[in-house]
């Protein structure tokens, strides 16, 4: 497919079926046909302070 990038517009009509088949497969009835893969899954949101497990502890009567 890389090669098609180098040249647009002898391969614009392939470029644009991939284009279309991708848009329907990350947004549409695409879901169900490929929902075992990660190719057309919208990342998760991340919680940034849960990344990493926190526990407190007091050493000399400070907590930290």
């Amino acid at each position: 497919m890389t090669s098609w990038l180098a040249d647009e517009t002898a391969h614009a009509a392939a470029l644009d079926v991939a284009l279309r088949y991708a848009a329907w497969a990350a947004h549409a009835g695409g879901r169900a046909a490929h929902r075992g893969g990660v190719l057309f899954r919208a990342p998760r949101k991340l919680d940034f302070g849960k990344l990493v497990p926190l526990a407190a502890e007091t050493r000399d009567g400070v907590t930290a």
